[in-house]
């Protein structure tokens, strides 16, 4: 059975956009940051939460 994850990073370079550590070249960690910032900010719009409303409910302002 192939994992879902196959051919993440593979030969792709690994880009820095936000905070902190850059990733390793080809570790797919950008890819499934992305990924998981789209998939907030999808249920946040459906939800209709402004970005300070979010931080609130979850503690993080």
């Amino acid at each position: 059975m192939r994992s879902r994850r196959a051919g993440l990073g593979g030969g792709a370079k690994a880009r820095h956009t936000g905070r902190g550590r850059a990733p390793a070249a080809g570790s797919g960690l950008d890819t499934v940051d992305a990924h998981v910032g789209g998939r907030v900010r999808l249920r946040r719009a459906l939800l209709g939460l402004s970005q300070t409303d979010l931080g609130e409910r979850l503690g993080v302002t």
